[in-house]
């Protein structure tokens, strides 16, 4: 395919170069509102208005990456959360209403997170002693010794 030939749909320019589009590029992914690409994606961009051009096999790509991103976010959301309030997983997966076995498949990447879960634990790594209270009000915090670490 003679990528010279081919226009941008939005401003019909035709200077389009390969593009790194990781932390720049997002959309509705699946049943996620907003999904947002955090690995290294390369799309056809336009270079007069920053318009990414779908060719060939970018939407298995895009499917890709956000697949990755969203895995490798829901991680990093569950690290956060450990660290931060020094819970176990097993306590975490109660607290949030999974199976243990669940809750390591999404840690682990085997298993990607349904939105309402991704959202939950996103939420819950914002603030993650409050939320962690909050899910389980009889939970003594000084005797669980969670506490927030520098």
């Amino acid at each position: 395919m003679d990528i010279s030939k081919r226009r941008c749909g939005n401003c019909a320019e035709r200077r389009l170069a390969l593009k790194n589009v990781r932390g720049e590029f997002k959309s509705p992914w699946r049943d996620f509102p907003v999904a947002f690409v955090t690995v290294d994606l390369s799309l056809w961009t336009c270079a007069n208005c920053g318009n990414s051009v779908m060719i060939g096999g970018d939407a298995e790509k895009i499917d890709a990456a956000y697949e990755l991103s969203v895995r490798d976010q829901a991680a990093q959301f569950i690290d956060v959360i450990r660290s931060k309030t020094g819970i176990g997983s097993g306590q975490l997966a109660e607290l949030i209403g999974v199976s243990p076995q669940h809750l390591s498949s999404v840690h682990s990447g085997k298993q990607r997170p349904s939105f309402s879960l991704w959202n939950f634990l996103k939420m819950i790594a914002t603030d993650p002693v409050v939320m962690v209270k909050k899910a389980n009000p009889n939970l003594d915090i000084i005797r669980e010794n969670i506490l927030l670490r520098a």
